[in-house]
């Protein structure tokens, strides 16, 4: 199967960034049948009315481009063709064939469903269940020089290899998935209604993520938008507790981590 095809597969099957930059840099079987669970069953026709049956189909055509190809052969693909310029930033992709209309974009009330089965996230003091983690049969820790570019806390502990790719991918998901959705704050201050956010979701020709595409389309100002993504980042967890948490870190440790993370920066600013 030609590369544009396999690329665009992924770029459909891993709509989040952080899991997209994972698989381009170890493609696992495990990590793909999961993603293609979590996607077909919420596109099924039986749970949409037969609605998104254009979708479902594409979605297992690129489920089965990806699975008929093994992964050490996807690996050695990607990194020729350097799909991934660097850890953590965007891949470098060509654009996806799939026409807009077969997204389908989350309602607001999935997302609200979605929402309701989080943990809590808008108190700090309370204990939280950082999930326990289990480890693949092959763990990939980076080999090399540390970059000398100013780097995220995550990145910095996985290219010093304080932690593995997968675990870093693991505490970006579980990072992800405990903040507020910057549609549920535009609506909790009254600056967007249901309505907006479902066309603001819908509308996937837009570029940018979902502030930066309500700005786009007049939704909000940029003074909004700039506040969105400062609140939702002041209430996100801390991905090192995640590590402390799985007892691959002590606080000690992490807070030496972090110290000689904030020097490299500092020197690579």
């Amino acid at each position: 199967m030609h590369i544009v095809q396999l690329q665009n597969a992924v770029n459909l099957l891993f709509p989040d960034s952080d899991l997209k930059i994972a698989y381009f840099q170890n493609p696992s079987r495990e990590m793909l049948k999961k993603a293609f669970r979590s996607l077909a069953m919420a596109e099924h026709p039986d749970r949409n009315g037969g609605r998104s049956h254009e979708r479902f189909v594409t979605i297992n055509r690129a489920y089965t481009a990806l699975l008929d190809v093994p992964p050490g052969d996807l690996k050695r693909i990607f990194l020729q063709k350097q799909l991934v310029a660097s850890f953590g930033r965007s891949a470098s992709v060509a654009p996806t064939p799939y026409a807009p209309n077969a997204f389908v974009a989350e309602t607001s009330s999935q997302r609200k469903n979605k929402q309701q089965q989080r943990m809590p996230h808008s108190s700090r003091s309370g204990i939280r269940q950082i999930p326990k983690y289990q480890p693949f049969s092959e763990e990939s820790y980076y080999e090399g020089e540390l970059p000398k570019k100013s780097l995220l806390l995550g990145m910095y502990l996985y290219y010093t290899r304080y932690i593995s790719f997968q675990m870093l991918a693991h505490a970006l998901a579980w990072q992800r998935d405990l903040r507020p959705s910057m549609g549920e704050l535009a609506k909790a201050w009254k600056w967007l209604d249901d309505r907006d956010i479902d066309w603001i979701l819908k509308s996937t020709t837009i570029p940018g993520r979902f502030a930066e595409r309500a700005w786009r389309m007049g939704y909000i100002t940029i003074k909004q938008r700039n506040f969105l993504l400062i609140h939702q980042r002041s209430m996100q967890l801390k991905v090192g507790q995640y590590f402390i948490a799985n007892e691959v870190l002590t606080a000690s440790q992490l807070n030496k981590a972090i110290r000689d993370f904030e020097r490299h920066n500092l020197l690579h600013s």
